[in-house]
């Protein structure tokens, strides 16, 4: 073996690495290194014609998967002498040790693995060799920490310490250096600087800790502990509203059949036209996450969001907020059990033998569908923690189903239809590891409906949502049951509805035929309206009882005839009362006037919202 020597330096193992994932028909006889030249042995290379997208294995290699200058080939045998090469281990693939990063990866890498309180410093480059300049001399402790931080990201760079009494700022002076041209790429709190409030750093700061800190477990272990926040592992009913690209529907309709409202964060420059289409004002808002009704997930970078409603949102409600470093966490742990095989925890040879599975069942019974799989996580699994690791939860973009599903389609209709698959399937993602119902985004034109049920379709354990169901047809169901005004106000809209209440309606609406919804609505309010001609007369019959109870208490020497009176007027009082919430009383009063529990539930809510 070759343990001693640092196979990093000219990225030869993550060139073999992704060789054998990319191409799992291809057998392989291991990665082996004599005199810095390494040689992936491929046993039957000159007996047999292997080909990777069309193109001789060699040539693919070379050309699209192999670091540039990296000194591997492919060989049929291992010169006499070579040593073996391990690959990487799972905890080196979760901290991207040996990965090819540019300056820019390396140094928010650096970044969140350092304190936070660490001297301010800046880059300079030269070869292989990295210069790192501090203002003042570093302390013996915080020179080790640097150089073991160094080391852990890349063995193989050479790193030099310099003072230099720089007096711009680390942004001001490295401007270059900080420049991301992917949108998708997060920032460290570092590069913030001044565009965002101390508070709102303190917090993002947190989130790079929370990743510093859990990342490998996050990526190495089966049985993840729980990184949810408990205001958002509540019992009951939670929906995932991503109004990211499309505009979300009327508050007051999401609120009459959920529990908790988990929204996707809209981006700073499209907030005002999504709080619009929610029908209400950010004060409002802003208040519904204060009673625990509306949390907020963001799952891009910090400074792409409104920072004066997001440290509104802080000093309000800071629990109501998951930023995205932890929201990946929280989605892998979460997917491990629903698609392992998506969310590996196993190194790069078990990744191999799982392809492997599915090359030998694909040359048993050849289909569209799994070549599609064959192909797609071969990429995934070569970059998985990669992506994760540089965007959050926005990896999972590229990371997920989806993307098998748009490779499907492309290649058997010639359609694409990546974006729309990522997308649907990332939010089903993240909706499963926050244990919500997903609410598919729609508007005139486009619905996400298709690509969230095709997506759910293929997960285990996961509840398909009923045919024909979206946002306008809930809406269209509970205005026409509860007589809801758009424009109502909000806050007391949410005051007519309990817990006991909202999950009451979500059976509801879970058992409605949607081709039949103006039915369903009808033979409900049928029942209603024959409740409320019943509660008339029970009004009729309290006046009698009172009377009666009258008569009895004046009675006192026969005080047994009182017991039958006082019962039926304690009765009819608690089946005429609409203020209290139980499930009992709703029994009896259906009972009483032969009408479903629906009915009195719905009245009950409809008298509640009229006195708005």
């Amino acid at each position: 073996m070759s343990n001693d020597i640092n196979h990093d330096k000219y990225y030869a193992r993550v060139s073999y690495e992704r060789l054998i994932l990319q191409a799992p028909h291809v057998p392989f006889n291991g990665l082996w290194v004599k005199d810095n030249q390494y040689f992936a042995v491929c046993p039957y290379l000159n007996e047999k014609e292997y080909n990777v997208n069309d193109k001789k294995l060699t040539e693919w290699f070379d050309n699209e998967c192999r670091m540039a200058s990296s000194p591997i080939s492919i060989v049929q045998k291992a010169p006499d002498d070579s040593l073996r090469v391990e690959e990487r281990s799972v905890t080196d693939l979760a901290c991207l040790r040996g990965d090819p990063l540019t300056l820019d990866e390396f140094m928010r890498e650096l970044i969140v693995n350092l304190p936070k309180k660490f001297p301010e410093f800046k880059f300079e480059v030269n070869g292989h060799k990295l210069s790192v300049i501090f203002k003042e001399s570093l302390t013996l402790e915080e020179t080790c920490v640097l150089e073991e931080t160094c080391k852990m990201i890349n063995e193989s760079l050479d790193v030099i310490i310099k003072t230099d009494n720089f007096t711009s700022s680390l942004n001001d002076t490295n401007t270059k250096t900080y420049k991301i041209d992917n949108p998708m790429i997060l920032k460290t709190s570092r590069e913030l600087g001044c565009q965002c409030n101390s508070l709102i750093k303190e917090y993002y700061e947190q989130d790079e800790d929370f990743w510093a800190e859990n990342r490998n477990s996050v990526f190495t272990k089966n049985d993840p502990q729980s990184f949810i926040d408990k205001s958002y592992a509540m019992d009951g009913s939670a929906c995932l509203i991503d109004a990211t690209f499309l505009p979300p529907d009327n508050m007051r309709t999401y609120l009459t059949l959920y529990r908790r409202l988990i929204i996707v964060m809209p981006l700073a420059e499209n907030l005002s036209g999504f709080v619009k289409a929610l029908n209400i004002n950010e004060k409002e808002l802003i208040e519904l996450t204060i009673r625990g009704r509306v949390q907020f997930i963001l799952p891009q970078s910090i400074e792409r969001y409104n920072q004066g409603f997001i440290l509104q949102l802080m000093e309000a409600s800071p629990r109501s907020l998951i930023f995205t470093r932890r929201l990946a966490a929280i989605t892998i742990n979460e997917m491990k059990k629903k698609m392992p095989f998506m969310f590996p925890t196993m190194g790069i040879i078990e990744r191999r033998k799982l392809l492997e599975v599915l090359v030998s069942i694909y040359d048993v019974s050849p289909n569209l569908l799994l070549q599609s799989m064959i192909k797609v996580m071969g990429l995934q699994l070569s970059f998985y923690e990669y992506v994760i690791n540089t965007r959050g939860s926005m990896g999972l973009l590229l990371n997920n189903f989806g993307s098998i599903l748009a490779y499907y389609y492309n290649m058997a209709y010639g359609i694409d239809r990546n974006d729309e698959f990522a997308l649907a399937c990332a939010s089903l993602d993240i909706a499963i590891g926050l244990k919500a119902t997903i609410i598919p985004a729609c508007d005139e034109g486009y619905s996400s409906f298709d690509a969230t049920q095709l997506c759910a379709s293929c997960y285990t354990g996961i509840e398909v949502l009923p045919n024909n169901v979206n946002i306008k047809n809930l809406q269209l169901l509970t205005n026409g049951l509860f007589c809801i005004d758009n424009d109502a106000p909000v806050l007391e809209v949410d005051s007519c509805f309990s817990h006991r209440d909202i999950d009451r309606v979500s059976k509801i609406i879970k058992a409605v035929n949607y081709n039949e919804v103006q039915f369903h609505i009808d033979e409900i309010n049928k029942e209603v309206t024959k409740f409320e001609k019943d509660k008339k007369r029970l009004k009729q019959w309290d006046i009698l009882g009172l009377l009666t109870i009258a008569g009895g208490l004046v009675n006192l020497n026969n005080p047994e005839s009182t017991i039958i009176p006082i019962f039926a007027w304690f009765s009819n009082r608690l089946l005429e009362n609409d203020n209290i919430d139980n499930g009992i009383l709703d029994w009896a009063k259906a009972t009483n006037s032969f009408v479903s529990k629906e009915a009195i539930l719905v009245s009950r809510i409809r008298k509640n919202i009229k006195n708005i």
